[in-house]
């Protein structure tokens, strides 16, 4: 059996994934398959707790980036370029306070609603 039938074999069986891990493994330690071993370590490492909570915090922080220069796009869109300080004000906001202000912004007629805003669900 070749390798390429060997490797179809044990993706294609019904076996449990930790057996088809060792097979695969056994095969890779004979054949010197180091990229079979380069994956599954990346598949284990991947499931860990603490990769998925480090991935999670990347996830969370893209969202919050996108969020926030969407909003400005959208604020500087309809009132032109807004003030620095405003600026500062909307930098500090959480994702869910960026997704409140999206909604509030459908509402507002000029740049002083957009201040009362962040009068009402800010702390600075």
């Amino acid at each position: 059996m070749s390798k390429i039938q060997a490797f179809k074999f044990i993706i294609s069986s019904e076996a449990p994934p930790i057996a088809i891990e060792l097979v695969t493994k056994s095969i890779a330690a004979m054949h010197g398959w180091k990229e079979i071993d380069y994956l599954f370590r990346v598949e284990i490492m991947q499931e860990s707790v603490i990769y998925q909570d480090i991935l999670h915090q990347g996830e969370q922080r893209g969202e919050h980036q996108e969020a926030s220069k969407y909003t400005l796009r959208l604020l500087n869109r309809r009132f032109g370029e807004i003030d620095s300080l405003i600026i500062e004000r909307l930098q500090v906001l959480s994702t869910e306070q960026l997704e409140g202000l999206g909604e509030a912004f459908l509402d507002f007629s000029n740049v002083s609603d957009l201040v009362a805003w962040l009068e009402q669900n800010t702390s600075i």
